[in-house]
């Protein structure tokens, strides 16, 4: 049954790409539960897929950077202003656990420092960079 679970989310993973760059939209994905997309703003998102195959909202846009190392998800955001435009005067910074369900929403995450967030990433990430977008 297990196995039949995820060819199903494969599926509907594949399903959604196809539809996503059928359009102007963009799709990035990072792993069975995680991925970035245009959804519903010109810039990338980082969405949760939970499994009963519903999208959530984890980080809106304007992301940038991003690793997976590990069961962490190095996330670098240009938050958006008052007017709805990136500033990319003042990034933001998330290191997220992979294996917890972000379809709550108590469970968003949070920014972090810049220095917490290199030093992490350094520490965790045996010299990877981020994957710039």
């Amino acid at each position: 049954m297990s196995q039949i679970k995820g060819h199903m989310k494969r599926y509907f993973c594949l399903l959604l790409s196809l539809l996503l760059l059928s359009g102007c939209e963009r799709e990035v994905t990072i792993d069975d539960h995680f991925f970035l997309s245009t959804f519903d703003t010109n810039d990338l998102s980082l969405m949760y897929l939970n499994e009963k195959n519903q999208m959530f909202f984890v980080i809106r846009a304007d992301i940038v950077a991003y690793l997976k190392c590990g069961n962490h998800i190095y996330i670098v955001q240009h938050p958006l202003d008052g007017n709805g435009k990136p500033d990319d005067h003042s990034p933001e910074y998330f290191i997220l656990d992979a294996n917890i369900d972000y379809s709550n929403d108590k469970l968003k995450p949070y920014s972090i420092s810049e220095s917490r967030f290199k030093e992490t990433l350094e520490k965790e990430c045996n010299g990877e960079s981020l994957k710039g977008l």
